[in-house]
């Protein structure tokens, strides 16, 4: 295991020390891993309920280039912000009647996209 040292206020410092004197942890470091385990824990589940609640709204769609640049996290939250409840609600609804995901890799999205491309290229206009 590595260390990492850190600096606390007296206040915060006397808590640590007040809750490994309770006898619940040995250590400090036990106490402090335990606080990161919990914090992890808490984000995970607000992501999971984000996720719940986007899974009864409408469909995001993002450019590629637009995750690349942003983040895929940032870019969502941004398209999601500009979008109407109701709109939301039902493209996560098409979304998810439209059948189970299917496993896919970058060269055959690439592949895929070229092809409709070509396609498009060679339709009269």
């Amino acid at each position: 295991m590595t260390s990492l040292n850190i600096s606390l206020p007296e206040p915060l410092k006397q808590c640590v020390e007040r809750q490994v004197a309770s006898g619940d942890w040995g250590t400090p470091s036990e106490y402090v891993r335990e606080l990161i385990r919990q914090d992890k824990e808490r984000r995970l589940s607000n992501l999971e309920q984000e996720l719940v609640a986007a899974a009864k709204g409408p469909k995001i769609e993002l450019p590629v280039a637009e995750v690349r640049r942003k983040g895929l996290i940032p870019a969502l939250r941004e398209r999601a912000d500009s979008l109407t409840l109701e709109q939301l609600r039902r493209d996560i609804r098409d979304g998810l009647n439209s059948g189970p995901a299917r496993p896919w890799s970058v060269a055959e999205m690439k592949r895929e996209g070229r092809k409709r491309l070509a396609s498009r290229r060679a339709s009269p206009k």
